[in-house]
């Protein structure tokens, strides 16, 4: 059996979209994947802030870290690095 591949403008054109719907999933999934990247990264960050509020006079001592430090680091918004 042997296919005729036709190569008109209609077979082009769905060619081209195929081809531009391919890099429009791509984008949107590395963007996806991006911003979840990035609540992970805020999300983690809150976390360590807290711990660090939480933290006894004692393991401040150990980490040589005044309450000052501490304050200021962890009255960061999540966003700051």
């Amino acid at each position: 059996m042997v296919t005729i591949v036709q190569s008109g403008p209609i077979e082009q054109s769905v060619r081209l979209a195929r081809q531009l719907a391919v890099v429009a999933v791509r984008t949107l999934d590395r963007a996806l994947l991006a911003g979840f990247e990035k609540l992970y990264v805020w999300q983690e960050r809150a976390r360590q802030r807290h711990q660090l509020a939480e933290m006894s006079a004692h393991m401040r001592a150990d980490l040589g870290l005044s309450q000052a430090d501490i304050d200021l680091e962890s009255n960061k918004p999540f966003w700051i690095n």
